[in-house]
């Protein structure tokens, strides 16, 4: 069968592409992208052989500041590092770190949500601040605002001394406040439910700072001390516990009461 090229000249055998005697070209090869130069000595007559279009990768031109390269260049080592630690997890142990590292991750994915989310003020992600925008005046887009529109005004009237012992549903917390001292309430109130500093509440008592935190280590080791006691006794009674409460069971350790050396009674 004869073959014609595009001017209608036929093509000899040797030079189709199936041919065994035809040179078979390597599209891999960058050696034909090569030219020859001569160095002007007349040496070599170089006037037949055909130029080829010489292949320039042009590098576009990176316009990241050094800041952002070097973001990046951690960035990258952070993934590798990853991906070894996965490849490499053959026990429990590593699986778990693997486990923790994606955690991590996670985490900061969240914090950077919260950081950079549109919100009113200093009102957390959490506190289910309205996202449609500011409102005004400033005070209907805070959650107590909201929970007195939908009639849920236990938060409100329950925000003062005698009454921040309803503020919880469990119990044995509702109990363990309830039958504090009075003075110990004003320091569990102002500290934990107003969230005043140990400074401004003893601006408001008119006593020293020092003395605030002594009374208030010593309310703390109370709460602790009964608290820890109810959480045993429900756990016992297979008792709904919260992750919370687990975890302060888990890591409470109860003050060991000294003993006087001579007799082993309690001091």
């Amino acid at each position: 069968m004869v073959f014609y090229d595009d001017d209608g000249n036929e093509i000899p055998d040797e030079e189709l592409p199936w041919s065994s005697n035809a040179k078979e070209i390597d599209p891999c090869d960058d050696s034909q992208d090569w030219v020859y130069q001569d160095d002007g000595d007349g040496t070599e007559d170089v006037s037949d052989v055909p130029l080829q279009t010489e292949k320039v990768l042009i590098a576009p031109e990176d316009t990241r500041s050094a800041a952002e390269r070097r973001k990046r260049v951690a960035q990258s080592v952070r993934e590798e590092a990853l991906r070894r630690l996965e490849l490499s997890a053959r026990t429990a142990a590593e699986f778990q770190s693997v486990v923790n590292w994606y955690d991590r991750e996670e985490q900061s994915r969240m914090r950077r949500e919260r950081r950079y989310e549109s919100l009113r003020g200093n009102t957390l992600i959490e506190y289910l601040a309205p996202d449609d925008g500011g409102i005004v005046p400033h005070s209907m887009s805070c959650p107590t605002f909201r929970q007195i529109c939908r009639g849920e005004f236990d938060d409100l009237l329950c925000n003062c001394l005698f009454r921040m012992h309803d503020l919880t549903d469990r119990d044995h917390l509702r109990q363990i406040v309830m039958n504090l001292k009075q003075d110990h309430k004003e320091i569990l109130y102002f500290l934990g439910v107003r969230l005043h500093s140990s400074q401004q509440l003893a601006l408001l008592r008119g006593q020293t700072e020092r003395n605030i935190r002594k009374v208030r280590g010593t309310v703390q080791r109370k709460i602790h001390k009964k608290l820890f006691a109810a959480l045993t006794e429900l756990a016992k009674e297979n008792g709904e516990l919260t992750h919370q409460e687990q975890a302060f069971l888990k890591e409470y350790k109860p003050t060991q009461r000294r003993w006087a050396a001579h007799d082993g009674k309690p001091v």
